[in-house]
């Protein structure tokens, strides 16, 4: 199942949002056999530290897809 979290932030997203998005994620009820994939979909940025730790399938930068 890909999991997609939308940030919208007037900052550059850091590495809580890892936590925050993961402790979403234990918080459903899993079905057996599946796996959650993580994306994260932002418009200001993310940290290096975020894109380093690979937590996430997929980062889209929501505010470049027009540019």
């Amino acid at each position: 199942m890909y999991v997609c979290e939308i940030k919208f932030s007037k900052s550059r997203l850091q590495r809580a949002v890892i936590s925050e998005v993961d402790r979403k994620i234990r918080s459903i009820a899993k079905p057996r056999n599946y796996t959650f994939r993580p994306d994260l979909i932002h418009v200001n940025g993310v940290d290096d530290g975020v894109l380093e730790e690979r937590y996430f399938d997929t980062v889209i930068d929501f505010g470049g897809l027009w540019s």
